[in-house]
């Protein structure tokens, strides 16, 4: 028996909206991907100007045999992040899913191995890797988060887990992988949601004690700036978003946060309302005052992320 062909499918799927400059290069690290059976997605969600065909041209041209599955798609209407990405994943059946941006390329040949081999070994759901953080001019700033991070994560307890994200200290959706046997129990992601589809689903997968594992590789490289979730792209949506994410996923919890939590949890609520209106200097230095181990707390964490020296 062929042992590549008894190897499970991943489904590798890209999302796209009026950006593509970049993802030729993603597409790039897939075709050098040296696992054998892999399902290849684009969706676009209802671009004015998406090169359906020039992407599939050019997928045709470079793509080898262990692509056994391509679907490129563009939306007749704009469904936003989370239904594009269910959508998507409905229409293929990989045991693993890797929702990739055209971003995002993957940072060697050998991820989607390295993956599969750990989740199968491990019997995991979900799992978590390093990033490589690269700045808006395509300079790399580091490696995210930092080991001591990383490794004091994966140790946390999955409750523990829990905490930790909604604090601010957790992980993050690029780099988090699943199997598809856990999205689909979980009804794929929370379609209440517009723009937010791994902040929600990895707190209630670690509130209800589901773990999640790490593996030791950088998977990927995440260029600051160009997500929905930087700080320089927080439109109405987004904060809305947000604000539903506390308000189901985490404040009704608080009887398992203790006194420091809850004020990093308060700290990021204001931040919300605040974000909504401008404030003078003076304004959100007294702010800070308010909260100063928060401050301190939240540097701390942007170092163990390796984006201290960025602006995202």
């Amino acid at each position: 028996m062929d042992k590549n062909k008894a190897m499970p499918v991943i489904t590798c799927i890209m999302f796209t909206y009026n950006h593509f400059d970049r993802i030729y290069e993603s597409l790039d690290s897939v075709f050098a991907q040296d696992y054998p059976n892999i399902e290849l997605g684009v969706f676009d969600d209802c671009s004015k100007n998406f090169p359906a065909q020039k992407i599939k041209d050019y997928i045709n041209e470079r793509k080898k045999s262990n692509i056994i599955k391509v679907k490129v798609v563009q939306n007749e209407v704009n469904l936003g992040t989370v239904k594009n990405i269910n959508n998507a994943e409905r229409q293929f059946e990989g045991k693993y899913i890797i929702n990739l941006s055209p971003e995002d390329p993957f940072a060697s040949s050998d991820v989607m191995r390295k993956i599969v081999d750990k989740m199968e070994e491990l019997n995991s759901d979900v799992i978590t890797t390093y990033r490589i953080i690269v700045d808006g001019n395509g300079k790399t700033v580091g490696k995210s988060p930092s080991e001591r991070y990383f490794n004091k994560f994966i140790g946390m307890t999955a409750k523990e887990q829990f905490r930790a994200i909604a604090t601010g200290a957790g992980i993050a959706g690029p780099g988090t992988y699943y199997s598809r046997k856990y999205v689909e129990e979980q009804g794929f992601f929370d379609e209440n949601y517009r723009l937010q589809e791994d902040g929600p689903m990895l707190l209630k997968t670690t509130r209800n004690g589901h773990h999640i594992d790490g593996l030791n590789i950088v998977s990927c490289y995440y260029r600051l700036g160009n997500g929905v979730s930087s700080s320089t792209n927080l439109n109405e949506l987004l904060l809305k978003d947000i604000k539903r994410m506390f308000d189901v996923e985490v404040l009704p919890f608080l009887d398992q946060f203790n006194f420091w939590e809850k004020r990093r949890i308060r700290y990021e609520i204001s931040r919300l309302k605040i974000s909504r209106r401008s404030m003078s200097i003076t304004q959100k230095i007294l702010f800070g005052l308010k909260y100063p181990d928060v401050v301190l707390f939240r540097k701390s964490i942007r170092w163990e992320w390796g984006e201290s020296n960025a602006s995202s």
